[in-house]
């Protein structure tokens, strides 16, 4: 399961954020254990996010973590990377465990 989250990760990072939530979703409902599920998931999009945050702003020449870190209050631009990924490791985390609950409701 672990694998085919770091899957979904990658292709994550190669189209719309809103696939890589879809593919969580999906990969939640083929768990077989809401912790195994929640955890796959959040590390998933976390990574995905991580991964795509740090190249847009390195792509723009740190704009982007600066007016994000300004936004949040932030000393520091670096700062924003781990909120980025505490976001995006909770949005996996419901998403994946939701999509166990979708299985489970279904009696799956």
């Amino acid at each position: 399961m672990i694998y085919l989250a770091f899957l979904v990760s990658f292709l994550g990072t190669l189209l719309h954020w809103w696939v890589g939530l879809l593919g969580v979703i999906v990969l939640g409902y083929f768990a077989s254990h809401w912790k195994e599920s929640a955890l796959a998931g959040g590390t998933a999009m976390g990574l995905t996010w991580l991964i795509q945050s740090f190249y847009l702003d390195a792509g723009n020449e740190h704009i982007v973590s600066q007016r994000m870190s300004a936004v949040l209050g932030l000393d520091v631009s670096w700062g924003v990377f781990p909120v980025l990924f505490l976001v995006a490791f909770l949005l996996g985390f419901f998403a994946m465990a939701s999509g166990l609950a979708v299985k489970r409701g279904f009696g799956g």
